[in-house]
C-alpha cells in the first residue's frame, strides 16, 4: 500500500462509519450539491449532516495543519474506505468518484489522484505522515502496471475491483487496520491441503448483524421512537441522517382533502393493547443446540427476541418476552425446568427463566459487549455461564440464586475471564464439575478452570483433525 508506520485507526473513526449504501449516497450527494475541492465546517454539516462532535473529529483527522478546510476528495475517500461495505463495493464507489470523464476507465492521472487522496486519508486516520509526491509517482507507476492486465494503458472497473479484492498487499494492510469485512474472505473449514467451504458454518460465525448503533439501542430502551429516526433499511451511525428521506410524508400531506377540518382527539392513539398469541418461526440459520424438552415434555426454543414453550398436542405457545433484541444463545438445565437465553446488543442481556411459569428467575446485564454467543448451566443448575461475542470472548460465570456481594453488574458474578480469539461454537460445564468449562469451535477444543473468582485457560487443543476422533 505504500504506507508504513502505525496501523492503529484514530479512535474517532468508529463514530463516522457509514454503511455501503449510505456512503454511496454521500458520494452522489457530493457530486450533486458541491463544486468545492475543500470543505469548511458548515459544508461538512450540510453534506454529512454531522453533529458538532463529529465535525470536530473530522477536522481533527483531515485538517492536520489547522487551516479550517478539509480536502473534499480526501474526506470522501476516507469515508468510503472506513465504511462497512465489502471491498468490492468500496472499490466500485472509489472508481465512480475518480472516473472524472465518465469513460468507465481510469487513466494514469486519475489513478494518481485517487491514490494520493485515498492514501492521505489513510495516513490521517492512522496518524502517519503522507508519502512524498516522488514516492507517490513511483508507487502509482508500479500499481498501474500491476492493475492494467491487458496493457491498454487504462484501468477498467473489472481490473480495478480485481486488484482491490485480490491483491495480497492491499488485503493484508486493510486487515491490519481492521477495515476489511468478514464477507470479503470466505473461511476455509478444512485443511490447507484440502480446503472446505461450509455455508452453515459461515452463517454461524459471520454474524454481521451483531453490531448495534446508538440509535438502535435507544429505540430498544424506549428512549427514542422509530418516527424520530432515519427511514432506512440500515442505520449505522449518526452521520446517516443525511439520507433521512421519507417519501411517504409528501404523499400523505398531499392526500388531505382541501375542506378537511381536524377534530380534537382524533390523532390520539386508540385505547387498545396487543397480546402475543403465536410466533411462527425458529432461529436456526446461525445457532445450534437451541431446541429442548421441558420437564413436562413441552418444546422450548427461541426466535427473534422471544423465548417459546410449545405444547405440541393443542399447539399452544407460552412466551418469555424480557429480551429487547435477537436471542442468539440458549440452554436448558438437566431437568428442563429452567432456560437461559442471551441476546445481541451493546450491553446484552442474559436471562434465566422458568419454563413452566415463564417468569424471569434472574437477569444479568452490564459486562458482556456486542452479544452473548453461548450460554450453559452448571450440572446442579446453581450457576450459568456465558461467552461474549467480543474479540477476546469474555467468559462470565454467574451465581443464579445468591449474590456475591459485589456492586452493580458484578453482583452475581462468580468468576470471569477470557476464552481467547478462537472461533467458539459451543460451551458446556464439565458434567461432573461446577468448576470446569469445556468450549469447542473451529479447530479448537479448550478446557477452562474456575478458581478464585477467575476463569483461566486450561488445556487447549488447536488445529484438530480427523485423527483426534479416530478412536
Amino acid at each position: 500500500m505504500g504506507i508504513t508506520g502505525s496501523q492503529e485507526l484514530h479512535p474517532g473513526v468508529k463514530d463516522l462509519v457509514l454503511s455501503g449504501e449510505l456512503v454511496r449516497g454521500l458520494r452522489e450527494r457530493f457530486e450533486l450539491i458541491s463544486d468545492s475541492f475543500g470543505f469548511d465546517r458548515e459544508e461538512i454539516k450540510t453534506l454529512y449532516k454531522a453533529k458538532p462532535n463529529q465535525v470536530d473529529i473530522i477536522f481533527e483527522m483531515f485538517d492536520p495543519h489547522g487551516r479550517d478546510k478539509v480536502d473534499a476528495y480526501e474526506f470522501i475517500a476516507g469515508m468510503i474506505i472506513i465504511s462497512e461495505a465489502s471491498l468490492e463495493m468500496k472499490a466500485d464507489i472509489l472508481f465512480e468518484l475518480y472516473d472524472f470523464d465518465h469513460s468507465q476507465s481510469l487513466s494514469f492521472d486519475e489513478l494518481i489522484i485517487m491514490l494520493r487522496t485515498a492514501m492521505n486519508a489513510l495516513c490521517y486516520m492512522t496518524n502517519n505522515q503522507p508519502i512524498t509526491m516522488e514516492e507517490l509517482e513511483d508507487h502509482t507507476t508500479r500499481v498501474f502496471a500491476k492493475i492494467d492486465t491487458n496493457s491498454d494503458n487504462s484501468i477498467s472497473l473489472n481490473e480495478w475491483v480485481s486488484f482491490i479484492t485480490r491483491d495480497v498487499e492491499v488485503v493484508q494492510f486493510l486487515e491490519a487496520v481492521q477495515l476489511i469485512t468478514l464477507e470479503d474472505k470466505r473461511p476455509n473449514w478444512g485443511s490447507d491441503d484440502s480446503p472446505e467451504m461450509d455455508s452453515d458454518l459461515e452463517n454461524e460465525t459471520n454474524r454481521r448483524e451483531l453490531t448495534r448503533s446508538a440509535i438502535q439501542e435507544r429505540v430498544k430502551e424506549g428512549v427514542e421512537v422509530l418516527d424520530d429516526t432515519p427511514f432506512l433499511l440500515e442505520t449505522v451511525g449518526e452521520g446517516d441522517q443525511f439520507l433521512a428521506v421519507k417519501p411517504w410524508e409528501g404523499v400523505v400531506k398531499n392526500s388531505v382533502p382541501s375542506n378537511y377540518q381536524p377534530r380534537k382527539g382524533e390523532d390520539d392513539p386508540p385505547n387498545a393493547s396487543l397480546e402475543l398469541e403465536y410466533v411462527h418461526g425458529y432461529r436456526c440459520h446461525d445457532v445450534r443446540n437451541n431446541l429442548r424438552y421441558t420437564a413436562k415434555d413441552e418444546v422450548v426454543y427461541h426466535t427473534a427476541a422471544v423465548g417459546i414453550v410449545l405444547s405440541p398436542g393443542p399447539n399452544i405457545q407460552k412466551h418469555f418476552i424480557a429480551h429487547t433484541d435477537d436471542i442468539i444463545s440458549f440452554d436448558a438445565n438437566t431437568t428442563g425446568t429452567l432456560a437461559a437465553t442471551g441476546e445481541i446488543g451493546r450491553t446484552p442481556l442474559l436471562t434465566v427463566w422458568n419454563t413452566d411459569t415463564m417468569d424471569c428467575v434472574k437477569s444479568f446485564k452490564g459486562i458482556f459487549k456486542k452479544g452473548i454467543s453461548n450460554v450453559a448451566f452448571s450440572p446442579d443448575s446453581s450457576k450459568v455461564a456465558g461467552i461474549g461475542s467480543d474479540e477476546e470472548h469474555c467468559v462470565i460465570v454467574y451465581e443464579i440464586a445468591k449474590s456475591s456481594g459485589k456492586p452493580g453488574p458484578m453482583q452475581n458474578v462468580y468468576a470471569s475471564g477470557k476464552a481467547g480469539r478462537d472461533t467458539f461454537l459451543d460451551m458446556r460445564f464439565h458434567p461432573a464439575s461446577n468448576d470446569k468449562i469445556i468450549a469447542c469451535g473451529v479447530k479448537i477444543f479448550q478446557i477452562m478452570t474456575i478458581a478464585g473468582g477467575t476463569v483461566t485457560d486450561g488445556e487447549k487443543h488447536l488445529r484438530l483433525s480427523n485423527k483426534h476422533f479416530n478412536a
